[in-house]
């Protein structure tokens, strides 16, 4: 157990430059793609690794800066910069952590499918991000790298049952059937709004308010206009 925990450290110790692209590789071939397109896409993400770096970087440096300088005139401690999700998820696979989860989810969620505990088969290998991104903050927190592990599974087949429990509505409001949305956030709300629905359906006179865009934009013209709204 020591020799594969050892070469598994090792593996990741060479940067995710060099990791990522060969996950990317080995997951491509597992996906039926050729060799010489699997390796593409592997040296593709491997460029793309470099490329945050660098951005990164540039954002430290630059705004870090600007952020710094404005909380000191203001007298606030505005300290923090929000890179946002175009760069937190990349940032969130670039990771030693985010590296094992994409197969461990995938092994695991093809389990789970054929054990019949879940309907949802993600395929869209970009919202691992978010469960991820949890997973590291358990590892910051609790100072275990396994601990990040443990809690990023934990999200991600949470994932799974969310997207189990909204499919219905989803696949009724976009009108394909058999899909279902997976990403943590998009699904954090069906929590609340399972419930609230369940109640406002019971409510007299409330149950037949047409909250849609369509007669949203009958009753209050350009008011109601979902352009408008937002």
């Amino acid at each position: 157990m020591d020799v594969i925990i050892n070469g598994i450290q090792w593996f990741i110790g060479l940067g995710s430059t060099v990791f990522l692209p060969v996950i990317i590789f080995i997951i491509g071939l597992f996906f039926g793609l050729k060799p010489g397109k699997a390796f593409i896409s592997g040296i593709t993400v491997g460029i793309g690794s470099i490329g945050l770096g660098l951005v990164l970087d540039l954002l430290s440096g630059g705004l870090g800066s600007a952020i710094q300088q404005m909380g000191e005139k203001f007298g606030t401690s505005l300290n923090i910069l929000d890179i946002g999700v175009g760069v937190g998820g990349p940032l969130a696979f670039s990771t030693s952590l985010g590296i094992l989860i994409i197969p461990i989810s995938l092994i695991l969620n093809f389990i789970l499918v054929m054990l019949g505990w879940t309907k949802t088969l993600n395929v869209d290998i970009w919202n691992f991000w978010f469960p991820i991104f949890l997973g590291m903050l358990v590892q910051t927190v609790t100072g275990n790298f396994w601990f990040g592990i443990i809690g990023a599974i934990v999200a991600i087949v949470l994932q799974w049952f969310l997207a189990d429990a909204a499919q219905k509505e989803v696949s009724e409001f976009f009108g394909y059937p058999g899909i279902a949305i997976t990403h943590m956030m998009a699904l954090s709300g069906v929590l609340f709004a399972k419930p609230m629905n369940w109640i406002f359906d019971r409510i007299p006179g409330f149950n037949k308010f047409e909250a849609d865009a369509e007669s949203l934009t009958k009753k209050f013209g350009i008011f109601g206009d979902t352009v408008v709204i937002g």
